[in-house]
């Protein structure tokens, strides 16, 4: 254990450790072992000399419980600090301009209407899907001399502090492979439930995986009628955990993320890879994953729709009080949005 001046190590007299051996032993004194390490002294609890068996240089052991003797005065304390994760807002932001003579353009796509109804959905398209990368693949930065900010996005999070297992990606991902991961998962307290979000590589190989269920009778086709067969596997159920597999297209979007060479430890093929969520609450009942915007007092930022006339409105009046003397008027978007991660040690990615 780590020990300061601030900090004096995790140990304190009358705790019980144990050993690797199983021996138990009772803290006596805790002092300073220099290099900022905690030096404890403890004795055998059962009476008796250390045996060789009992306790040796580079042994292992863990915190038990304590022991007090009767009319005990009050432990020592220990000084517990958290761990501070900072995160912030990425404002986003598209606009688009439309002239007077293409809003007074018709097109023959759907209903016949001005070619910019089918602009303006596209443009609106086209920013929800800056607002789920955003969320997705976002790393934080306050940059206090470029005044921007950028919020860290869920894949950020789940790589850094989550479980990251992965496999040989010309053999594929196999039911070992997943098992695994799920072990990993239960050990740091996730959810009965996880959603699984994966390309489509990965998505093919896991049905592959789960064949041998089919092949050996450990699926029900009777839904599927008479004749139909195939795999259709989406749910998966291991150590007490569900998950719950989805295609997430945006895995396989090569304008988004164009590599799909061999991967790496850098250079990540999403196409073959997985993320698993924990869409569950913590102890106090918060969602560990939230999405949030910067509001006051009634104002929000989460998304603003703005429009800015010229000799021409997008509600197509003409004339009258103008605010530029433009043949054109134009359409603003703005989102003020970022991520909230809670516990993401219970989420993973299992990987090619």
């Amino acid at each position: 254990f780590s020990y300061s001046a601030d900090q004096p190590g995790y140990l304190l007299v009358g705790d019980v450790i144990r050993l690797q051996s199983g021996a138990l032993g009772q803290v006596t004194s805790t002092q300073d072992g220099g290099g900022g390490i905690q030096e404890v002294t403890v004795r055998k609890v059962g009476g008796g000399n250390w045996a060789a068996a009992d306790i040796a240089n580079t042994d292992v052991f863990g915190h038990s419980h304590s022991l007090f003797e009767e009319g005990s005065s009050a432990p020592g304390y220990r000084l517990y600090l958290p761990t501070e994760e900072s995160n912030a807002l990425s404002i986003l932001r598209r606009s688009l301009k439309i002239t007077g003579s293409e809003f007074t353009n018709r097109t023959y796509v759907g209903d016949g209407s001005a070619w910019y109804f089918t602009l303006e959905d596209l443009e609106m398209k086209e920013f929800a899907k800056d607002r789920e990368l955003a969320i997705m693949f976002g790393q934080y930065e306050s940059n206090s001399t470029l005044l921007t900010k950028s919020s860290r996005g869920i894949w950020d999070y789940v790589e850094n502090y989550g479980v990251n297992n992965g496999f040989a990606s010309a053999a594929g991902v196999s039911e070992d492979d997943i098992q695994n991961h799920i072990k990993e998962l239960m050990i740091q307290g996730s959810s009965n439930a996880i959603t699984v979000i994966a390309g489509a590589d990965f998505m093919t190989d896991f049905q592959r995986a789960m064949k041998p269920y089919v092949l050996n009778g450990g699926v029900d086709y009777g839904s599927f009628g008479s004749q139909m067969v195939g795999l259709d596997i989406t749910v998966y159920k291991f150590l007490g955990k569900t998950i719950y597999l989805a295609y997430y297209e945006l895995f396989d979007d090569d304008k988004v993320v164009p590599y799909s060479g061999t991967p790496s430890t850098v250079d990540v093929n999403f196409s073959n890879a997985s993320l698993w969520l924990d869409l569950g609450t913590d102890s106090t009942g918060h969602k560990l994953i939230t999405l949030k915007h910067k509001e006051l007092d009634g104002v929000s930022r989460k998304f603003i729709h703005a429009y800015e006339d010229g000799m021409h409105s997008a509600t197509g009046a003409i004339g009258g009080k103008v605010a530029n003397g433009d043949d054109a008027f134009k359409v603003h978007y703005l989102s003020e949005i970022g991520v909230e991660v809670r516990l993401p040690n219970r989420m993973g990615i299992l990987r090619a």
